[in-house]
């Protein structure tokens, strides 16, 4: 009960929902003929919904987040210094009539691909994929399944199964890890929080960055459209829970 209304609270305050919340409470108020304070909530939700839905300013916000760590390339190390090559998962949803890159979603499937890629590249390592799921089929059985399709032999995968969250991923994980150093896959978003989590546990990881929400060289002026895009909302949101998840564990000292 207490994680619900925790994630409730936490969603209420996502961009989009903020934008939401303010028409309707504007609304609410006109209907209580409330006029300045209808027209303020409506006043706040226009300018929250140009802020964050214009390129100049979350595009400046997303190339900040996903340019903290650069793509990784396995000729930048020793092969012989890199045992493992671990995959986070980002979401799994089963269907029966669906293929599997469909099911693995729009988070996990750049990453598997990036993790095989990687793999192929330093065949000596382990293909380590890491996730729990809410389906009967694990994160990590579902994305060794695409790695197995990709080439990846399963003798050279190892799972976890148990994670369900970012803060479980390293302590879990470290008893494969142990004390070597490993790439870690995850998207460009969410690299910051996974990077640092990991160092905490006193783990090793290269960060290997993939799945950017902003694709191509950041510029402040470009030719994508000068107009509010729905795109620059999600990404938002995206970007929102990564802050309240990095601000979550430092409150909590995790892990």
């Amino acid at each position: 009960m207490y994680l619900f209304i925790k994630d409730f609270i936490v969603a209420l305050f996502a961009p989009t929902a903020l934008i939401g919340l303010c028409f309707v409470l504007g609304l609410v108020a006109l209907r209580l003929r409330r006029r300045p304070l209808a027209q303020g909530f409506a006043i706040a939700g226009l300018v929250l919904f140009v802020t964050f839905s214009l390129n100049p300013v979350t595009e400046a916000l997303i190339a900040f987040q996903e340019g903290q760590y650069p793509a990784f390339e396995p000729n930048s190390v020793k092969h012989n210094e890199i045992k493992f090559v671990v995959v986070l998962g980002g979401g799994y949803t089963h269907a029966t009539q669906q293929p599997l890159a469909s099911q693995l979603g729009a988070f996990t499937l750049p990453r598997v691909v990036e993790g095989v890629r990687l793999w192929q590249a330093l065949p000596h390592t382990q293909l380590v994929l890491s996730g729990k799921g809410w389906e009967t089929l694990s994160e990590a059985q579902a994305m060794a399944n695409m790695a197995h399709a990709l080439g990846v032999p399963r003798e050279r995968m190892r799972l976890d199964e148990a994670s369900a969250n970012t803060a479980q991923h390293p302590g879990n994980l470290k008893p494969i890890l142990q004390n070597e150093s490993f790439i870690l896959v995850t998207s460009a978003m969410h690299m910051p929080r996974a990077m640092e989590l990991f160092e905490r546990a006193g783990l090793k990881p290269a960060a290997a960055p993939v799945g950017h929400l902003l694709t191509g060289d950041y510029k402040i002026w470009h030719n994508k459209p000068p107009y509010p895009r729905g795109d620059n909302l999600a990404a938002m949101d995206v970007l929102y829970y990564e802050w309240v998840g990095m601000l979550w564990s430092k409150m909590r000292g995790s892990p």
